[in-house]
């Protein structure tokens, strides 16, 4: 959205396009400029050189991205291009820490600037190549490369420099001090929560060249460096003491194990479930092989939306109560057997439960009152990613990436009440959500910009409750129920009512779901408020009939699917019970008893029946049947 706006006052320079002329030009300035800062450089003596240089590494690079393919085009993948002004800061840099005398005649000044690597990898080996021998520094570099996040602390460094050299002794702190100094130009430093600094490479072009050029399998180095990282972790009495461990490695330490297939070992240590940062333990959940680890991925994804807010103490608790809830006996002894400061001296005995499931991904975590709606759809793009559309009582609107569990974009706002209903589908080939509130409108939402389309559908005179979407005459239409006992069609391309109110139920409308009935549209209605079942012919704006009666409570939920090539639908209420409904023939096929009253149905590609029980999801499937 930035680059679009960006492109549309005219604020977009795109590199690429820029001609070849211009660019040699432009980095020839660049280069200039560079040296006219550094002392020695500046002189009028080498001003001459200075010119010299600069254009030819300016031909040299702009000459490189810009050579004539195979295939015809001119300009080299994107993979293979470093980016001319980049390497040429770097040659640079690198030219300088010898003696401006260089530069003096123009002849050599051209030579030496037509010498300058394609590469930022090959810009670092010329400079390591021209300094001193130092035993250390290829380590502290390869070690650099493995960094993650915002980068490694010394302390840490120590070890996994280690690690790279194959030796049992770390590097001293001077030593590694003494090369991270030496290197300055070519990292970035912060600060970690601690205080200490953090440092990194500036591109991760120069980690990848140094990682790939480790001695031995990579996957051997990478073992090593996890080792070094777990034994940098105290140990006391066979536990690891992972309140004391570095910051970085409660970050970091489970991105480094998924790296050579070793997360199982954390994750069935129950003081690094506890001290581990949530935001990158809960993606790494998925890579849980043995049975142990498995369980505990279950257990940790029970609460898993806390986590992230909790201290470590309220987290352990928690890691305790559905330990018990789930059976991990364990787990439960790990989380509650040691004993510290702040800790409570409680812990559960047992408790009741149900079965865990490891079925859980993520918890998704941003609305600040309760979720009401859920639907879901794919986003276009390359890949396509799978989307979740959820909407909330804080009367927003969220979208959510399925493959990472992340917000995609801001809350959509527009409504100003509790938005109760979400459904998805496509408008001119493009995906869009249409919701419904409790302030009486219908909103419809560019989900690939995350903008309002148009303005607020209006008509309902109470909050919309449902709604379903379909096609009519090759148009996208929206079917809404409200607690005004109307159902409305809305046709979304023009953002236009369509035809009159369908009235026909005397009391609040609390579902619908759109299926057809002999090549026709058609709406099936759930009566919250009159215990019936309205069928509506979508094309004509009618009822077909009078009402499914059956029901002894509030119907709450329908869904529609064929069985036995014959249109079905699935109705549920407040009576416990589940009813099967032929739409064709108008009348009851079976029903389904239950324990308690269902708040939710959904049927899936093979004819299952998914009931909503209180806490509990039931799913039921059809005996076969003896006779055709």
């Amino acid at each position: 959205m930035l680059l679009d706006l960006a492109t549309e006052v005219g604020e977009v320079i795109d590199l690429d396009h820029i001609p070849a002329e211009q660019r040699r030009r432009d980095v020839a300035d660049y280069v200039t400029g560079l040296l006219e800062l550094l002392p020695g450089y500046a002189t009028a003596v080498h001003s001459a050189g200075r010119r010299a240089f600069a254009a030819a590494v300016a031909e040299t690079l702009v000459a490189q991205s810009t050579l004539p393919r195979a295939d015809g085009p001119s300009t080299q993948e994107p993979e293979e291009r470093w980016g001319e002004f980049l390497v040429a800061s770097l040659y640079t840099h690198t030219i300088s820490l010898d003696s401006p005398d260089q530069l003096s005649d123009p002849a050599a000044a051209t030579r030496l600037g037509a010498s300058v690597p394609r590469t930022l990898p090959e810009v670092l080996e010329l400079d390591l190549a021209a300094r001193p021998e130092s035993r250390w520094r290829r380590a502290v570099l390869t070690a650099l490369a493995y960094a993650r996040g915002t980068g490694m602390p010394r302390s840490v460094l120590l070890a996994v420099c280690a690690a790279i050299a194959g030796e049992p002794d770390a590097p001293s702190v001077e030593q590694v001090a003494e090369n991270l100094d030496s290197l300055r130009f070519y990292l970035r430093t912060g600060a970690d929560s601690d205080g200490s600094a953090l440092y990194r490479f500036f591109h991760q072009g120069l980690a990848d060249h140094l990682r790939g050029g480790c001695d031995g399998d990579p996957a051997d180095v990478s073992g090593r460096v996890v080792d070094k990282l777990l034994a940098t972790v105290t140990v006391v009495r066979g536990v690891r003491r992972w309140d004391l461990a570095e910051p970085y490695l409660l970050r970091h330490a489970v991105q480094h194990a998924a790296d050579v297939g070793r997360v199982d070992e954390l994750l069935v240590d129950p003081e690094f479930l506890v001290h581990a940062d949530p935001s990158t333990l809960i993606p790494a959940l998925d890579q849980a092989d043995s049975e142990l680890a498995r369980l505990a991925t279950a257990v940790y994804r029970v609460s898993a939306g806390g986590h992230p807010r909790w201290s470590a103490d309220q987290r352990r608790g928690v890691l305790a109560v559905d330990a018990a809830r789930y059976g991990a006996a364990s787990l439960l002894h790990g989380l509650t057997s040691t004993r510290g400061p702040g800790r409570s001296r409680w812990r559960p005995r047992w408790a009741t439960g149900g079965q865990v499931s490891t079925a859980l991904r993520v918890t998704l975590t941003g609305h600040t009152s309760p979720v009401l709606a859920v639907a879901c759809t794919q986003l276009d793009g390359h890949p396509i990613r799978p989307i979740a559309v959820t909407s909330g009582g804080d009367a927003t609107v969220r979208i959510w990436d399925l493959a990472n569990g992340t917000p995609i974009g801001n809350p959509l706002t527009g409504h100003t009440g509790p938005v109760v209903a979400v459904a998805c589908t496509q408008r001119d080939g493009h995906p869009i959500a249409v919701t419904g509130s409790a302030d009486a409108t219908v909103r419809i939402w560019d989900l690939t910009t995350g903008t309002p389309i148009g303005d607020a559908l209006t008509g309902h005179t109470d909050t919309v409750r449902v709604v379903a979407c379909t096609q009519l005459h090759d148009r996208s239409i929206a079917v809404t129920g409200s607690e005004d006992a109307t159902v409305r069609i809305g046709d979304l391309t023009t953002g236009t009512p369509i035809g009159d109110p369908l009235t026909g139920h005397t009391g609040w409308v609390a579902a619908v779901a759109c299926t057809q009935l002999d090549d026709r549209p058609i709406a099936v209605t759930a009566g919250g408020g009159d215990a019936t079942v309205g069928i509506w012919d979508l094309t004509a704006g009618t009822p077909i009939g009078d009402p499914l009666t059956g029901h002894t409570g509030a119907v709450t939920a329908v869904a529609c699917t064929q069985l036995d090539n014959r249109p079905i639908a699935v109705t549920s209420g407040r009576d416990a019970t589940v009813r099967i409904w032929d739409l064709a023939a108008r009348r009851q096929v079976d029903e389904i008893n239950l324990p308690t009253a269902v708040g939710s149905l959904a049927l899936t590609s093979l004819g299952q029946v998914v009931a909503g029980l209180g806490w509990d999801i039931v799913v039921f499937e059809r005996t076969p049947d003896e006779q055709p």
